[in-house]
């Protein structure tokens, strides 16, 4: 998909997108309300996410196409051992290519309900990526950045979620567990992570 649509944008252009800034954008907007909420553990989740959310930085110069932006495994169709179709392009937009791998990277690269590091899962997803698109030196070098920045928008999602429409203490938990169980993983695996694109 990433090889057709590079360098493909689309004339319609989206109210908003999910990069790096506007995911800083919403966090700011968001701070204080989660500091005034009753989300447990607030402040240490408030502080971590702000600090690895603004250590990320991402060149312009990173290849840019059409992207789906959610590719988790719910939104890929399997028959048999090979994909049949992609679903859901509700939240599509024009952005780094990298942003797609690192959603993908944060779906497959953790087992056991989101808890352990899945380094079989996500050497196969970056294995067979590589067959239909290399990545640049740039690229390889930023992935685990790219899965971090995917966690931290995800951990934001769910957080808001949770205080503001679900109340699902699922939501909750998926939102700390994302800040302090998962991106501790991209960090201890980050040599691994660049490894396998070699």
């Amino acid at each position: 998909m990433q090889a057709v649509l590079e360098n493909y944008q689309t004339k319609n252009k989206r109210l908003h997108v999910f990069d790096l800034t506007a995911t800083k954008k919403y966090f700011r907007a968001q701070k204080n309300n989660i500091l005034k909420s009753n989300f447990l553990n607030k402040r240490p989740f408030v502080a971590a996410l702000e600090k690895e959310l603004f250590s990320l930085k991402f060149p312009a110069t990173l290849p840019k196409g059409m992207i789906h932006e959610d590719l988790g495994r719910r939104h890929v169709l399997w028959q048999k051992d090979r994909i049949d179709a992609i679903i859901d392009f509700d939240r599509s937009y024009f952005g780094y290519l990298l942003f797609d791998l690192g959603q993908a990277g944060r779906a497959w690269g953790f087992k056991n309900n989101w808890h352990s590091f899945d380094r079989v899962g996500l050497a196969r997803l970056l294995r067979g990526y590589q067959t239909e698109r290399k990545l640049t030196k740039l690229e390889k070098e930023l992935l685990p950045d790219a899965i971090k920045f995917a966690i931290l928008e995800r951990a934001l999602s769910f957080c808001t979620r949770y205080l503001n429409f679900s109340k699902d203490p699922k939501d909750q938990a998926f939102a700390w567990n994302s800040v302090f169980k998962q991106l501790p993983l991209i960090d201890k695996n980050r040599g691994f992570i660049i490894e396998t694109l070699k």
